[in-house]
């Protein structure tokens, strides 16, 4: 099997103040950090039923910030080795755009199979600045529509709205976020979180002349909205946040096998003047 490999904003951000209003669970200014950033990705593991003997792969994964919005791409690279010796080449690429008031969203996704086309997701979306319902208008692989439960926030702003309830002592965080990842959004996301012992500072942070920051380690579930919700998740993510935003490591979980993200090289990005 070859996991979606879904992209959760919070995963890695830079650093720069975010002015906004009105977001769910959000304070009016969370400090962030703009980069690029390089994770490595293995097996971490593998039921026996699944298949899968061995992962190895790459993801490029950059935040940017403009004067009116910030914009995420991500680029991963995967092999998959099979029993009896057979062999996956999958590639994941996203581009989105999210605007600082939350209330817009742009997003498209490719995967390739061994060279082939597979799953493609082009598309907008939109939420009312009051917290209401939103929709979202997917272009990709047809022209459908997809309504959006009041207080759904994007990427980012559920990054954001993450940090504060860790930094404020919030153990337990529910929201419903729209990625534009798969047909299977908004997911609802159920996290639970819990600090640190201390400071978080990893090698590549360190010799990108980062200090250590305080940190939790949040684990996400992800429910489908409009299945029946059941006792398991879709998928979940185990991550290490720094407050700055930035994720050492990370685990996702598939249910049948588990793979593992470490960064192993982190830049910042310049800053807009607006």
């Amino acid at each position: 099997m070859t996991p979606r490999f879904f992209l959760i904003a919070g995963i890695i951000a830079g650093f720069f103040v975010v002015a906004f209003g009105g977001a769910p669970g959000a304070t009016a200014s969370t400090t962030l950090v703009p980069h690029r950033g390089i994770y490595s990705i293995g097996l971490d593991r593998a039921e026996a039923g699944s298949g899968v003997v061995g992962v190895e792969g790459a993801m490029i994964y950059k935040f940017d910030e403009s004067c009116e919005g910030w914009t995420v791409e991500n680029q991963t690279l995967m092999r998959f080795e099979y029993e009896e010796g057979r062999s996956l080449d999958s590639s994941w690429s996203y581009v989105s755009w999210e605007s600082k008031d939350g209330s817009r969203y742009r997003f498209r996704v490719n995967q390739t199979r061994n060279g082939k086309p597979g799953e493609m997701f082009r598309g907008t979306a939109t939420t009312p600045g009051d917290g209401g319902a939103g929709q979202a208008h997917f272009t990709e692989p047809s022209r459908f529509e997809v309504a959006l439960p009041p207080g759904t926030v994007f990427p980012t702003r559920h990054l954001l709205a993450l940090i504060e309830a860790g930094r404020t002592g919030g153990l337990n965080f529910n929201r419903f976020m729209f990625d534009g990842t798969s047909p299977d959004n908004p997911y609802e996301v159920n996290a639970a979180i819990t600090p640190t012992p201390k400071d978080i500072l990893g090698k590549a942070t360190a010799s990108a002349g980062f200090g250590a920051r305080p940190g939790w380690n949040m684990s996400l579930a992800f429910y489908p909205w409009q299945a029946p919700k059941g006792p398991l998740p879709e998928f979940q993510l185990h991550i290490q946040y720094r407050d700055d935003g930035i994720a050492e490591g990370l685990l996702q979980d598939y249910g049948d096998i588990t793979l593992k993200l470490r960064l192993n090289k982190v830049e910042s990005l310049p800053r807009p003047e607006c």
